[in-house]
């Protein structure tokens, strides 16, 4: 059984057509001093990271050798529903806030996550193969508020997203059908396994290349990594960033 609330998504976790340059002092303070010495210095005041923590750590789960120390315990927490919507909220909120001219010092130290967004994003690229995967979300926004073809898009959280087409279809009036290749399947280190979970990490930027409206809105996104891509978002590039 699938979490609806896990792979089911609204307006306010994603940017579009964001500067890069904006991208970039997001994900720089974000990660600033970040890693292991942060995450136990963190734990002690995170009630739920520090519960997360302690089941990933209790679960004798598997890791591949590919990944660093930590980080397989970091995917494996943040998949707890102990920790992650928290956790993703607060993403969203300090990204919003440091794009939007936040101060960077400030936002960063109040950021309480900054040990588990560092290992998980360590830990997805380690995992990541560079092989495209197709992987879907339901999404729950108005649907008067159009997204366009050509549109970048990029999410400000770690993304949950499943490579069931059929059942994450169930969820929301929108569906996002994402072509992804930053991201990493998850299944095998999660509490909740058989939820097909491909988990997309925040500084990935796709293009909107198609919007179908039936059976339902469809946005298919295309990461800008895709050879197919470029000179597209180049376009988008010179017009919107």
């Amino acid at each position: 059984m699938i979490r609806k609330h896990r792979f089911t998504g609204g307006r306010g976790e994603f940017e579009v057509n964001p500067a890069e340059e904006k991208i970039s002092l997001a994900s720089s303070a974000l990660l600033a001093d970040g890693g292991p010495r942060n995450l136990f210095l963190e734990l002690p005041k995170n009630a739920k990271l520090n519960d997360a923590w302690s089941d990933a750590l209790n679960a004798q789960m598997d890791y591949p050798s590919c990944l660093g120390e930590n980080e397989g315990y970091a995917i494996t927490a943040y998949t707890s529903d102990e920790c992650f919507e928290e956790f993703n909220a607060d993403t969203r909120s300090h990204v919003t806030n440091l794009m939007t001219g936040g101060a960077m010092e400030f936002h960063a130290m109040a950021y309480r996550w900054k040990g588990l967004y560092h290992l998980l994003r360590n830990g997805l690229k380690n995992l990541n193969s560079s092989t495209p995967i197709d992987a879907y979300r339901g999404m729950d926004f108005n649907p008067a508020e159009k997204l366009k073809k050509k549109d970048a898009l990029y999410f400000k959280q770690f993304t949950s997203t499943t490579t069931n087409k059929s059942t994450a279809a169930k969820f929301g009036k929108i569906l996002f059908a994402i072509k992804t290749y930053r991201s990493a399947p998850i299944d095998s280190l999660s509490f909740f396994s058989g939820e097909d979970e491909v988990l997309i990490p925040p500084n990935e930027i796709f293009v909107i290349t198609d919007i179908s409206e039936t059976p339902r809105l469809t946005y298919t996104l295309i990461s800008v990594d895709d050879p197919m891509v470029p000179n597209l978002y180049q376009k988008v590039a010179d017009e919107h960033l």
